[in-house]
């Protein structure tokens, strides 16, 4: 049984309705767009400075050349799974996917879990020596809390982005 003309809304009713949906779903492109432009910011921002925590020691020492110190394995695996949290970063910027958000979350836990390891092989060499004041240096206390900023920004941009994506 076919429905009378009476039952069926009105084309005015019909065209509000129609505009409701479409004013629904600029509203939620809006939003999209603008958390978007908000991750991508944290994301650049926390990889920044992840990246400088690393380059100021060597900025400080008014030479751009890495001191024979960090050619250990540690200082390489630092540069390893900085480069990897980098592109994981970059990756999901272009692509975005949920393994990608994953993936960067677990990436920004490596670098300070790195560079305390390293820190913490330098403290015990260094406390058989005699350059034990190198290693209390207060500089590189700060390039340890800026690495772990820059980590924390960029792992809790990737962790806030994959709850989002959840919940959706």
């Amino acid at each position: 049984m076919s429905a009378s003309p009476d039952d069926r809304p009105s084309e005015t009713e019909q065209l509000r309705q129609r505009l409701q949906r479409l004013e629904a779903r600029f509203h939620a492109h809006t939003y999209d767009a603008e958390r978007l432009r908000a991750a991508t910011a944290l994301l650049t921002a926390g990889m920044v400075i992840a990246l400088l925590s690393r380059l100021l020691p060597w900025a400080s020492d008014e030479s751009w050349v890495p001191s024979g110190d960090d050619t250990t394995l540690s200082a390489v695996l630092l540069w390893v799974g900085l480069a990897a949290l980098a592109g994981g970063v970059v990756r999901y910027l272009l692509r975005p996917s949920r393994f990608l958000l994953g993936a960067v979350v677990a990436l920004a836990c490596v670098p300070p879990a790195l560079l305390l390891v390293e820190w913490a092989v330098a403290a015990a060499a260094a406390a058989e020596s005699d350059y034990v004041s190198d290693v209390a240096d207060p500089q590189t206390g700060r390039y340890f809390l800026l690495m772990v900023l820059g980590c924390a920004v960029v792992g809790g941009t990737a962790a806030w982005l994959l709850r989002e994506e959840r919940s959706s």
